[in-house]
């Protein structure tokens, strides 16, 4: 007896089932059903010579039950006539179930078909798809190697350039190098000092002329190099006419050179009493001459620069605050004060007021 839940087998008269405990049916409709459903299941793993040998094994076990049942479930024992009712029950049974199997059999060929149509659509199906994906495979790989080809073409052109730029940045620098090195080695431009302040000099003998008052060198590269000057001796000590060279060198050894004379008078000697060379025949000159310039500067506003020692003789010019008024000699005038003889910065010689000059 088979359950009708699970299939499974069971003992004659077993009320439940012992393996899913589910309520038996005694009748053969039921061992029937589960017979076809474990036919079922055999025909769609075996052939179908195979499915037609179960089925009629099962059929002959099937009449035997049947056969069995009829003999305890009939009260009234009749050995002529009873025997041959199971027998043609059974029969009629057997033939319902072959029709049953050949139908479940056609159902198994059929379903077969259907899925081996449907297992060929599939095999088709997934023979495009990976036709498909090996396609898309292949195009990658192809991008893929052409992105390579124009990245290795792009880094060529770009390498080219760079090696293009280098050189070029070399051979540059190369000429720039050279230039540097040509011009450090190419004697730089330079101009020779030049001299300020140096003039013809009278003066008494014994009495010494500071040669170097007032002259001064300028260097356009190197400036102010006063401080370098060098001039020749003169004895002051002895009358004579001297010649006087100055002479300064600057950082690049480039020297000026400039020459002046220098006379020494006697005291009673004429010249001494003219004092220097004027322009101007009007202006008085000094009794007493100084051996040398002195530098001064105006202290006063619009100091006048007078042809003579006084207040009483004519204004020919004017100096003012913080000008240079160079003096070479001096007077008293009648009131006993006392007058600086001199130029200022422009060659305008005269007469200035003592007490507005300050001496450097």
């Amino acid at each position: 007896m088979f359950c009708g839940r699970c299939g499974k087998p069971n003992q004659d008269g077993d009320k439940f089932c012992a393996h899913c405990g589910a309520l038996l049916q005694n009748n053969a409709e039921t061992d029937n059903q589960v017979q076809e459903s474990s036919l079922e299941e055999k025909a769609s793993m075996q052939d179908v010579d195979e499915i037609e040998k179960a089925v009629s094994a099962q059929a002959n076990k099937m009449v035997e039950q049947v056969n069995r049942e009829q003999v305890f479930t009939q009260s009234t024992p009749n050995p002529a006539v009873e025997p041959v009712q199971p027998i043609y029950q059974a029969t009629v049974q057997t033939g319902n179930v072959q029709n049953e199997s050949a139908q479940q059999i056609n159902t198994v060929q059929q379903e077969e078909r259907k899925g081996n149509k449907g297992l060929i659509i599939g095999i088709v199906c997934g023979v495009i798809v990976l036709g498909v994906i090996i396609g898309m495979v292949i195009a990658m790989l192809l991008t893929s190697s052409n992105k390579k080809e124009k990245q290795s073409k792009e880094t060529a052109a770009v390498t080219t350039v760079a090696e293009s730029t280098e050189n070029t940045i070399e051979h540059r620098q190369t000429e720039a190098a050279a230039t540097t090195e040509a011009t450090s080695k190419a004697p730089a431009k330079n101009t020779k000092p030049e001299f300020y302040g140096v003039k013809d000099v009278q003066t008494v003998v014994g009495t010494p002329v500071d040669l170097l008052d007032g002259v001064t060198a300028i260097d356009e590269e190197d400036g102010d190099i006063s401080d370098k000057i060098e001039v020749t001796y003169v004895n002051f000590n002895t009358i004579g006419t001297y010649t006087v060279k100055y002479s300064v060198t600057d950082s690049q050894n480039s020297t000026a050179t400039v020459s002046c004379t220098v006379t020494v008078l006697s005291e009673d000697s004429p010249q001494y009493a003219t004092g220097v060379a004027d322009d101007s025949s009007s202006i008085i000159k000094p009794n007493k001459m100084y051996s040398s310039s002195t530098r001064a500067v105006c202290t006063g506003e619009g100091l006048n620069i007078r042809t003579g020692p006084g207040t009483n003789y004519d204004s020919i010019g004017s100096i003012t605050i913080s000008d240079i008024f160079y003096i070479y000699g001096e007077a008293y005038d009648d009131g006993g004060n006392l007058w600086y003889y001199g130029s200022d910065i422009n060659g305008k010689y005269g007469w200035t007021y003592s007490q507005f000059i300050s001496k450097r």
